[in-house]
């Protein structure tokens, strides 16, 4: 039977293959740094608010969509967010900037769903505030 030899690396050739593997791994986390330094320069629209219900009580796990409105005329996919208030009532959502309108539809069990249309002209912030109603059809 013969035996399997193997070929041994010397130090410096063990050395040069740790360089290149680390320059290797330099390479592709300053690229991945780059795309994510060159999405977040991108501009953006901000929309942000607040859910309350009955006199000024903040609602929690209420469910946030949003969908941006097509401009007239044109008929194209609906793009759509969407996210979940907080403990505080709180939401924010990252909208790409320019001049569009946007449809908010909010809804949290027990309470009337509400719709709100919101305006962009640039890279700017909108406030929203969504006040729920109990849901009066719901029997308790």
């Amino acid at each position: 039977m013969k035996s399997a030899k193997r070929k041994r690396l010397s130090v410096a050739g063990q050395t040069m293959l740790v360089c290149i593997g680390l320059c290797g791994l330099v390479i592709l986390v300053s690229g991945a740094n780059r795309v994510a330094k060159e999405k977040e320069s991108e501009p953006f629209a901000l929309l942000v608010g607040s859910c309350f219900h009955g006199e000024g009580f903040s609602l929690p796990g209420a469910r946030i969509r949003v969908e941006i409105q097509p401009e007239e005329g044109k008929h194209s996919q609906v793009k759509k967010w969407q996210t979940i208030s907080d403990t505080r009532g709180e939401f924010a959502l990252r909208l790409p900037a320019g001049r569009h309108s946007f449809l908010i539809k909010a809804s949290r069990e027990g309470f009337t769903p509400l719709e709100k249309t919101v305006s962009f002209v640039q890279d700017e912030r909108q406030n929203v505030i969504l006040k729920f109603e109990l849901d009066s059809s719901k029997k308790k």
